[in-house]
């Protein structure tokens, strides 16, 4: 019981000491405010307990949060000073692009070396010119700017540009006991010698080809006599490097990847993904869609107030043009209206319960698609779903709002109006929170884009359309 007792302190103990590092990685106003004004006053020494502890994410949020660009640069080149850099692939794209583009060639060029490959082109993105990235490139060495080169030769947001060169790769035909052995003789020699993280030796052929990989976990608990070709996995996931990172995120989702290599188009390979890039790419693209829905960017919270109000502006001009067209759909039933006033109370009833199912399907919609569980093999069955559900819930709500207006209004024609363009404007609602997705997704054009803004036109304009025109033919 005592030793039970003893083990529940320890665990409460290390939840403890995890909440505490946890609240520690966070920035809060005190922090930036102290370091703001540690910058003003030029007191570095104050200022490096302050920051240098910290965990890189927090840094980064840290800089993201410096009120102003000058102070933002004083910072990072105070870190840069002190031998920080893992910040640098955490800040947000507009951030990074500000300060990469205040920093000259040279300071530049000492924060890319410090940097792996993948994150120092995920860097190097950033600088426009390409004059200047190709200084920057030859300070790199020989080994780390032919590797950058070669991620440049893809297509950005592309496989090739996403991996790692360096992997751990051995012919099939050695042991457990020369893989274990080699491992020792090259942890000996030069830093690069072996990649910082790997999980998995690929067994390549005479040309460079992946035949099957083993698993480190599975190599340790295996006798140093045993073959390679013996316990290793023929079932791979080979990963073309032109192949979109939305798909290799897909891939490795669906397969529970924790990494996998990358070939090119004659199957040689070229490198590997693993699972925390993925993970970035996962949140990348999760971003861009729930964004993209909303008319906005990503950056928008980081970015000058004046590029946010340009990048906006044209979804907002669309959304104008929709409204206009609505206008014109009530101004042709202007007559009826004036007869019946409390027809302009009940229209915003039919289009916000259209707007808002309408809605609901197509947020399961556009992230089905994104996610890959919505295709061609069963789209009609979502649309099908969607209609019954829009119906269905139709019939709930109509004869909802046509008790509250007889109630209201105690007329029975009204109430039989409004409860019938309920029941069609939800249908409409659902088969355009279905149908407009798709469509756009069918044409080559990303539904979380535009989708929303056709969505409230339908639902407003059918709404209006519906409701009005029954009134004028049963009310008057």
């Amino acid at each position: 019981m005592n030793e039970v007792m003893e083990n529940q302190k320890h665990i409460e103990s290390d939840l403890f000491n995890v909440s505490e590092a946890f609240e520690e990685w966070q920035v809060t106003p005190s922090l930036i405010h102290q370091v703001e004004e540690k910058i003003d006053e030029g007191d570095w020494l104050a200022l490096l307990p302050l920051v240098v502890s910290y965990h890189y994410s927090a840094q980064a949020d840290l800089i993201q949060n410096i009120r102003t660009k000058e102070k933002r640069i004083a910072l990072v080149q105070f870190l840069t000073e002190h031998d920080q850099y893992d910040f640098w692939p955490e800040l947000d794209e507009s951030i990074r692009t500000e300060l990469t583009e205040s920093l000259d060639i040279k300071d530049l060029s000492n924060v890319v070396k410090e940097l792996d490959v993948d994150d120092a082109v995920t860097l190097l993105e950033d600088v426009d010119d390409d004059y200047e990235r190709e200084k920057i490139i030859q300070n790199l060495d020989r080994q780390d700017q032919q590797a950058v080169r070669e991620n440049f030769s893809w297509p950005e947001d592309s496989a090739g540009r996403l991996m790692h060169q360096a992997f751990v790769s051995m012919p099939s035909y050695l042991t457990v006991g020369d893989a274990i052995d080699w491992f020792r003789m090259m942890s000996e020699k030069e830093e690069k010698a072996l990649p910082a993280d790997f999980f998995n030796i690929y067994l390549l052929d005479p040309l460079h080809k992946p035949i099957g990989q083993v698993r480190l976990s599975v190599l340790l608990q295996t006798k140093r006599n045993v073959g390679l070709q013996e316990i290793k996995n023929d079932d791979i996931t080979l990963i073309d490097a032109e192949t979109d990172q939305e798909e290799v995120a897909f891939l490795f989702k669906q397969k529970d990847l924790i990494s996998a290599p990358v070939i090119d188009k004659d199957g040689r390979m070229l490198g590997e993904i693993t699972v925390d890039d993925v993970v970035d790419v996962i949140e990348e693209e999760h971003e861009e869609d729930f964004m993209a829905l909303g008319g906005v960017h990503e950056e928008d919270l980081y970015a000058k107030t004046i590029a946010t109000a340009k990048a906006r502006i044209r979804w907002l001009f669309l959304n104008m043009a929709t409204a206009t067209i609505a206008a014109f759909v009530i101004k042709l039933f202007d007559a009826t209206i004036e007869s019946i006033v409390i027809l302009a109370a009940l229209m915003p009833i039919v289009a916000s319960i259209g707007g808002n199912a309408g809605s609901q399907t197509l947020t399961v919609a556009v992230r089905a698609l994104a996610t890959r569980e919505l295709g061609p093999a069963n789209a009609w069955r979502f649309i099908r779903k969607e209609f019954i559900v829009g119906f269905a819930n139709g019939i709930i709500l109509a004869l909802l709002g046509a008790a509250l207006t007889y109630l209201w209004q105690q007329d029975s024609g009204l109430s039989i109006v409004i409860a019938t363009a309920i029941i069609f404007n939800m249908i409409v609602a659902a088969l355009c929170g279905a149908l407009v997705p798709l469509g756009l997704s069918r044409l080559g054009i990303d539904p979380a884009i535009a989708s929303s803004v056709f969505l409230t036109a339908f639902t407003d304009i059918m709404g209006f359309f519906v409701f009005l025109g029954f009134a004028t033919i049963f009310l008057l």
